[in-house]
Formats: C-alpha cells, structure tokens, sequence
C-alpha cells in the first residue's frame, strides 16, 4: 500500500520513497482504472486552507520581475508597426 505525501508517493512497508516525477513515464503506460477512491473530504490537507501569497508584496509595490521584464544578452526584439486605423496605411 502506498500514500502521497508532499509531492512523493511513499510505500508503507519500506518507506521508499519516489517523486512524482520519477514515477510519471511508468504511470504514462499504464491503463486508467474505472473507479478511484477519493479523499474524504474531512482528509484534505490543503484544499479549503488559506494559502498565504508569498509574492503580493512585490507585485504592489513594483519590484516582481515578470517574464516580458527580461532581456538575456543578445536577444533581439522586433515590433509591428500598423496603422491605429482600419484599412489606413503607414507611410
């Protein structure tokens, strides 16, 4: 018998331990059960419990650094110019 436990799936006899990651080629190839048990929900651990947002802080005050905000070295970066008008034309 096993049980996931923060990100990985833990066999109860050994207390081996896999990662999600690891045990997702093999769980790819294997066929979809009809019926799943699921978790009572009096069981759940982290649905229904408030998450606290580690990053609102600097997305108010303007200091995240989102993906648009990098520029690697030596990456060149290309617009389009087009009219603010339909069917106008850029001289």
């Amino acid at each position: 018998s096993c049980h996931a436990e923060r990100g990985e799936v833990i066999h109860e006899a050994t207390r081996r331990r896999l990662s999600y990651g690891e045990l997702a080629a093999e769980a790819a190839r294997m066929p979809v059960p009809e019926n799943v048990a699921l978790k009572r929900p009096q069981d759940f651990k982290l649905i229904g419990t408030p998450a606290k947002r580690l990053d609102t802080p600097a997305k108010v005050n303007g200091t995240a650094v989102f993906g648009i905000d990098v520029r690697p070295p030596g990456v060149k970066v290309a617009t389009l110019a087009q009219s603010p008008v339909f069917g106008g034309r850029l001289k």
